[in-house]
Formats: C-alpha cells, structure tokens, sequence
C-alpha cells in the first residue's frame, strides 16, 4: 500500500473533495465590521441579522445579557485559564465595544444550527453539555476498539484502509466557523493553521499581530485559522463565539480538545482547509507557541520553488525514531510491535505543505487507522501511503526549543548573525523576538534548504 499511487488510491476508495466557489473574507479588525458577519441567528424578541459568525450545529441559545464581559470570557491570568471560574476579562477597545453591541441586541438568542448542537438553555440533558458528553463517549469507545482491534500488528495495519469509511465523519463536522473563512485563499501567499488551545486567548492575540498583520510579515499575506475543539465550559464557549464575532478566524471541530485527541484535530483541520480554502498557494501548520520569520522562510522556500513537486513537505524530520514505552509519548506494543518508526516523519509543531499534499493527506487520512500521536499519524502513517512525497528538512532554520539561545544569539550578535528563522518558545516575549529579529535589517540573511 505505501507504494500505490494516490490517484489509484483514491479512484478505489474516494473521490477528491470538490473546491468551494470563490467568495470574499476581510480579517475584521474593529467592531464597527460587526455588522457584516454572517451568523444564522433568529432573535426571540429582536432581529439580528447583522450578526455573522456561522455556527453548525442543531440547535441552541447565546446568552448576551448586560454583563456579557464578565460572563462571557474566561479568564486568564499568568498564562492559565481559570476554568470554571467567571472574572472580568480586560478586553482592548474593539472587543469592549463589540461586547457593548451585543448587550444591546437582545437578551436571549436562539441560535439556528444545523448537526450536533452547540448551546441551548433547555433541558440539562440536552444541548452543548449533552453534546460534549456523547462525544467523549464516543470517542472513548473509539480508542478502546482500536487499542482491541491492533492486537501485535506491525506498521501494516496503519496502511490498511479502514472497513468503517465513516470512522471519522463525526469528528470533521464543523461546529463553529465563518462563512467563506478561506473562499479567498488565492489572494493569499499562505493560509496558516494554528492549533490552539481554546483557552489561551492571548496567543491568539499576538498570532494574530505576528502573522495576520502584513505590516509584520513584511510584505507576505498570511491568511491566519486558529483549530479548536468542544470545550466542557459554557463560559470557554461563549468566549469563543464573542471572539470569532470579532476576528473570523476560528474554526472549531466537533471533538474534545485535548492532548489525545490532537490527531483529530488534525484530520479535521486538514478536511476544512482542503473543501474550504478554493486556490490554496501553501499551507502553514503551526502549534501556538512557534517564532517564524516569514521573510526569511519565505526566501528559503522560494529558493526551492521552481524544483518543487506539488507533494512536497518542509519540516523538521525525523528518521528511525525510537518508539518510545515510557513517558509522555508512550506507546504500548499492542499498538506498535515495532521498536523504531522506520518511516521519516515530522515533528509537528511546523509544517509547510503544498496544495496537492494538503489533498492527498485529507483523503487518505480519513482511511487510515487512529494513531493518537498526531505527528506520526499525519506525516508517518498517511503520507507513508501516499506515493511520491517529497520531504524538505528545516532544521537548518529550526533551533527548536532553544529560545533563550536564539533571543543571546540576537542580542549579541544581531540578525545578521543568527541565521534562524524558526524557535520555539514563549509567546509573551514574541514580541520582543520580533523586535530584536528585525531590529537590523535582518531580511538579508537568507537561509538555504537542502533535499532530504
């Protein structure tokens, strides 16, 4: 199966997802754009068709009432969310001022959904609460059959198609999106996806200042997705749904967003991207806690543009990585018998992926058996299976997490002397980073990517 050629693969199995029709997405950045949003909601006492941020689902309530800052956001206080714990939240200006529109709309909305329901006020065993029960249900099952189903298989069993092709229909359902988020992806020299945890609010703030902004990017247009899933907190969800009001840029699946379950939220955000983002140019995939100078990469990849295959990957690769049987990312034998990865694979916080690939990894992923490592799941066992992909390293761009060696690097011997483009760290010094970064000129250091 890894040798099969994905067109053959894909005329047996599925056909290609039809692109979207081209429509318009301006990134909203005040809330006087409030009005333009496409949110499908039918007010109880008042119209409020002006409102705009689509949510998918069967049916609910957003509460709006007159101390909508102070019951709709979480807050967040030295980087940890107070889950479960109401506090004002200190919004800036636009997100003050959207939350005073809001509170004069109406009290009660009822929210016209279509799929899994996302908030309704009615019975307590109907609604988002329901909704999140039965998904973890679900989903716990799920990982029961496939630790059951494996039995000491090798790598084969992750290259043979599922017999159920609906295995992951639930969790691709959109709960929460925008209308037309991406319609707009040719203007665009990359669409960014950036899985994020639903709580941290504030590196969605500075992503959306590093990478949303072209003033920052120098030059280059990101398009900025921001992937989360259901949260188990009414107040998390209204903070959410406030937010994307605001900005159009979140996208939210119907899994639960946690640390086992990030290989669906990769499917999903693979899904969204290749059957939303109509003339996709690149594809940016990004945990929330990455520095990346898009200048610089954007020189590095340029180099390689003429040469480059429409299957190809950059990231940092591994090869013949050790299946681990202890710690954080244990793995058990009963699903992994093998002692290495023998495949090349990437480390999951970066990634930059052609359109065709993008394609190819939507379709074959939904035919693949969960693997709940998502970096070995999406870049080992499905694109394993698909024929002629091209990895490109970034690990002469990457210091990984070696931020506080980067940040020395810059202070002492300037951006010329550092020529890096990729770290992981803090997102509360990014901002720092950025200044010190292009503090000289820094666009003239220009990194080289070599084949694999």
């Amino acid at each position: 199966m890894a040798d099969m050629n994905v067109g053959s693969y894909l005329s047996m199995n599925s056909t290609r997802p039809n692109r979207p029709n081209p429509g318009s997405n301006n990134m909203m950045r005040s809330a006087d754009s409030v009005k333009n949003l496409d949110l499908i909601i039918t007010d109880t006492k008042t119209s409020a068709k002006n409102l705009s941020s689509k949510v998918i689902g069967d049916r609910g309530t957003l509460n709006t009432g007159s101390s909508v800052q102070e019951r709709a956001f979480i807050g967040v206080q030295n980087g940890r969310s107070q889950m479960g714990m109401v506090t004002p939240y200190r919004a800036d200006n636009a997100e003050n001022t959207m939350a005073s529109k809001l509170n004069t709309t109406a009290a009660t909305r009822s929210v016209s959904v279509s799929g899994n329901n996302v908030m309704n006020s009615g019975s307590p065993t109907t609604g988002y609460g329901s909704t999140v029960r039965d998904v973890k249900r679900q989903e716990d099952r799920v990982n029961d059959d496939s630790a059951a189903s494996t039995g000491s298989a090798p790598f084969q069993y992750y290259r043979t198609n599922l017999s159920d092709t609906s295995f992951y229909d639930n969790q691709i359902k959109v709960v929460m999106e925008t209308k037309d988020a991406c319609a707009d992806a040719s203007l665009y020299d990359a669409v960014m996806t950036v899985h994020s945890s639903p709580a941290n609010i504030q590196k969605r703030r500075t992503f959306r200042w590093l990478y949303g902004d072209q003033e920052q990017t120098h030059s280059y247009k990101i398009k900025v997705i921001f992937l989360v899933g259901l949260v188990n907190n009414r107040t998390l969800q209204r903070s959410l749904e406030l937010e994307n009001h605001l900005h159009n840029d979140i996208v939210q699946g119907n899994f639960l967003d946690t640390y086992r379950n990030l290989t669906y939220k990769a499917v999903f955000g693979f899904h969204w991207v290749a059957t939303r983002c109509k003339g996709l140019r690149l594809l940016l995939r990004l945990d929330d806690d990455v520095f990346l100078a898009t200048d610089r990469f954007f020189s590095a990849w340029n180099q390689r543009k003429t040469n480059t295959s429409d299957k190809t990957v950059l990231c940092d690769i591994l090869k013949n990585d050790v299946v681990r049987r202890v710690g954080k990312w244990r793995v058990s034998e009963t699903l992994v018998a093998e002692a290495k990865y023998t495949f090349p694979h990437c480390l999951g916080y970066f990634a930059a992926i052609t359109p065709g690939l993008v394609y190819d990894v939507s379709e074959v992923s939904k035919r693949t058996p969960f693997f709940w490592i998502d970096d070995v799941f999406i870049y080992g066992f499905v694109m394993s299976r698909i024929r002629g992909v091209n990895f490109l390293p970034a690990k002469e761009g990457s210091l990984r997490k070696k931020h506080a060696q980067f940040e020395r690097c810059l202070l002492v011997n300037g951006p010329r002397g550092c020529p890096s483009w990729l770290v992981i760290g803090d997102p509360k010094s990014f901002k720092k980073l950025y200044h010190l970064f292009y503090g000289d000129n820094a666009r003239d250091a220009t990194p080289t990517l070599k084949s694999s």
